[in-house]
């Protein structure tokens, strides 16, 4: 099962976009 290139890309900017919301809320 091959994963488009683009959905890959936009899911880890959703991760990155996640993980920088946490660190706000908990730094």
């Amino acid at each position: 099962m091959i994963m488009n290139q683009k959905e890959k890309e936009e899911e880890l900017m959703e991760i990155q976009m996640i993980i920088r919301i946490q660190c706000i809320w908990q730094c």
